[in-house]
């Protein structure tokens, strides 16, 4: 049973991103039910952890997700929070019920996404009871992750203008892998690249020789070094920075980058000055000849085109108008596309069709109200602390809490302007890992255990 556990939760990892980035719904019902199945086992067989904290908000998170799209579905609600739409269809003739959800049928298909979601992290979190489990869980997510990319080259050089067997709707000329946007795949493989990168820097630290040594053995150990397996990480994080750059997405491009520098500063800081500078103008070095080779040109002429285009700052002034008109319990879980055509300003494109508001946070505060979206906000934002904590608490086994922390400030920043971990094939993968990295980084059991670097 547990290793049936572990395939499916895999697989779950391994899968998740190839069709088309799971955001049809029946996609989003598949991993769903598999993720219940590996739940349900892994509660049959494993120990439950020591820390049962992170389960309980997840599952508290989750219900009160479930009673609040029942609340805007409900035809009791007060009526200064029935949405005007109703009392418009009723003085058509329209017999129907005053709502708080402006799309009757929005909320139930909605939930399935973000329970989704929550799922893969308990799953993440009951998996991983030993270390080793852990680290398997972010090499199958690197792995996928460069098979992705490969057949993403593959497919763009030989069938171009394609994606997978579907012909690109939009992105004509982009790189996105499996995903059908390029900013949903420099942020999936964005996350790839920082957990390949602090593999290759385990194996770079763990058997970087002690104690002073002459040049010509230093020079020895780097040959060794570079004709072991800690190549193949190496070339991975190559790989990955190459997808990232042929995206052409201008904020996956800077939030990787971002978050890979403040991971990179995290890994170093606690490591020998010599290893520390090694490492460094290694990365450095590395970092810009690949952008020279592979993306200097399309990202720049992106840059140059300027950040206002696509109306998408006139976008956020609308959806920011709607949440002052329903402050409290917003329009609806998933309704954002049918409440913004009445608040979109004569700037935003009247060619283009706006389905998400770029910008999770304001979403949220948009279909689920402010409180929800603070609420949501603020367990986001205690959790990055509590990984610092323990990053500045252990002395040997920091590597995971600053991945975590890392993975976690690129989909923060990245999701202010944008919606990667709205699209389940990217958030799933994702949020197995990070469920998987809590476990480790707060299991006492699991720390004191093995106390080894990582």
């Amino acid at each position: 049973m547990d290793k049936t556990s572990g395939v499916m939760l895999g697989a779950v990892v391994c899968l998740a991103p190839l069709p088309y980035g799971s955001d049809q719904y029946g996609w989003v019902c598949i991993w769903m039910g598999m993720l219940c199945a590996a739940v349900l086992l892994q509660l049959c067989i494993a120990h439950l952890p020591s820390r049962k904290a992170p389960l309980v908000t997840v599952s508290v998170i989750g219900f009160a997700l479930v009673a609040l799209a029942a609340f805007q579905l409900s035809d009791l609600v007060p009526s200064q929070f029935v949405h005007p739409a109703w009392s418009i269809a009723s003085e058509h003739g329209i017999a129907a019920p005053g709502r708080i959800a402006v799309d009757a049928g929005a909320p139930l298909r909605a939930l399935a996404s973000p329970l989704a979601v929550l799922l893969a992290f308990v799953a993440g979190y009951l998996r991983a009871d030993r270390r080793s489990q852990c680290w398997s869980l972010i090499k199958i997510f690197i792995i996928s992750g460069v098979i992705y990319a490969l057949l993403g080259i593959f497919v763009g050089v030989a069938n171009p203008g394609y994606v997978l067997f579907e012909r690109k709707i939009a992105y004509q000329e982009d790189f996105t892998g499996t995903f059908i946007n390029r900013n949903t795949a420099a942020s999936y493989f964005g996350v790839c690249l920082l957990a390949a990168g602090t593999i290759a820097f385990r194996a770079w630290r763990d058997n970087w020789p002690t104690g002073y040594l002459p040049a010509k053995e230093r020079f020895l150990f780097l040959v060794r070094m570079l004709t072991s397996a800690t190549i193949l990480w190496i070339l991975a994080v190559a790989v990955l920075l190459v997808a990232i750059l042929l995206t052409g997405s201008r904020a996956g491009t800077a939030t990787s980058a971002f978050s890979a520098f403040i991971l990179l500063i995290l890994l170093i800081r606690k490591i020998d000055q010599a290893l520390r500078t090694a490492v460094l103008l290694a990365a450095i070095v590395a970092a810009v000849a690949i952008v020279q080779i592979f993306g200097a040109g399309n990202i720049l002429k992106r840059v140059s085109e300027g950040f206002h285009e696509n109306g998408r700052y006139d976008t956020w002034a609308s959806s920011w108008n709607i949440v002052r008109d329903y402050p409290w319990f917003g329009t609806g879980l998933g309704s954002f596309k049918m409440a913004f055509p009445p608040y979109r300003q004569s700037d935003v494109g009247i060619m283009q069709i706006w389905e998400k508001a770029h910008s999770t946070p304001l979403e949220w505060a948009v279909e689920l109200g402010l409180p929800a979206a603070s609420v949501m906000t603020i367990v986001w934002i205690f959790a990055q602390f509590i990984l610092l904590r323990k990053y500045l608490m252990e002395p040997h086994a920091y590597a995971l809490p600053a991945l975590g922390l890392g993975a976690m400030i690129l989909i923060e920043v990245h999701s202010a302007v944008d919606f990667p971990m709205q699209i389940a094939g990217c958030a799933i993968p994702i949020t197995v890992l990070l469920g998987a990295i809590f476990r480790q980084v707060l299991d006492e059991n699991s720390i004191t255990m093995q106390r080894v670097p990582g």
